[in-house]
């Protein structure tokens, strides 16, 4: 649960990355460093970037899309992940996300799926994408505030937004 995830992972790493930036090898069964291992050591400060990625906000890259799911997320699972030309906006109400899939700025991939949670269950929402046409596709989520749709073009170029249409009435 997030709880166990904040309190028992996440924080402990987090907090003595913060704190020694360069931390030793290896970390004892008492969550200490064990300073007679490599010092140093380069991989804690990737550790808790893949960890925050990964499981705090649930983002999963893949070849044929990507995936969203923010179970650990804080504030009710709001939050902005940016990390190079990525860029992932979510919120119960709101989502916003500009992939790469290539390595020119022109690059976009057909037929990409993409899966988000953690939205309104059974909500109806507006999307547009830029690289498919300037319309608007109405979908609504499952019971548990899951969307998965296929055949989505991807690329720096393309922004997927997704908006609850309640929020576009009063906009």
């Amino acid at each position: 649960d997030k709880a166990s995830f904040d309190d028992l992972i996440y924080g402990p790493l987090q907090g003595q990355l913060l704190e020694n930036t360069w931390m030793h090898e290896r970390l004892g069964c008492d969550g200490q460093q064990q300073l007679n291992r490599t010092s140093m050591y380069f991989e804690y400060p990737s550790l808790v970037a893949m960890l925050t990625m990964r499981v705090r906000y649930g983002i999963q890259l893949k070849l044929d899309g990507v995936e969203v799911d923010p179970k650990f997320a804080p504030s009710a699972g709001a939050f902005i992940w940016e990390f190079g030309t990525l860029k992932i906006e979510h919120s119960r109400e709101r989502v916003s996300i500009t992939l790469p899939r290539g390595l020119g700025p022109d690059d976009t991939r057909d037929g990409q799926t993409v899966v988000i949670a953690g939205l309104e269950p059974g909500g109806s929402y507006a999307v547009s994408n830029g690289c498919e046409g300037d319309g608007l596709e109405d979908v609504k989520t499952d019971q548990e505030g899951r969307l998965e749709r296929g055949g989505t073009t991807l690329g720096l170029k393309c922004r997927l937004v997704l908006a609850l249409k309640k929020q576009l009435r009063g906009a």
